[in-house]
């Protein structure tokens, strides 16, 4: 049997451990139980909100290199501008060639 500083030591050390004199403890003090109630909460609290910084600054680093990428913009029926002005150009310089 151990007493409540003992459960508090060991529960503080381990608190998802699973011991037998812990268990029996646990469930003959009402305060020792709600204090590694408590105990586990914080911590999967704490773990919960660890994990989803970590998502959501790993959202916002792909967020950002994507717009870093350069947009393709469609338009529809003829070649977008800098192409048209691409083609004009070899156009003129193919027509300088032949005169």
């Amino acid at each position: 049997m151990i007493d409540c500083l003992e459960f508090r030591r060991r529960a503080g050390a381990e608190p998802f451990a699973v011991d037998a004199e812990v268990e029996s403890h646990r469930r003959e003090c009402a305060a020792c139980a709600r204090h590694l109630d408590e105990l586990r909460g914080t911590l999967l609290k704490t773990h919960v909100e660890e994990t989803f910084q970590r998502v959501v600054s790993r959202n916002e680093q792909r967020r950002s290199s994507r717009r870093s990428l350069p947009v393709r913009r469609f338009h529809y029926g003829y070649p977008p501008p800098q192409e048209r002005r691409a083609v004009a150009e070899r156009r003129t310089a193919e027509d300088r060639r032949y005169h």
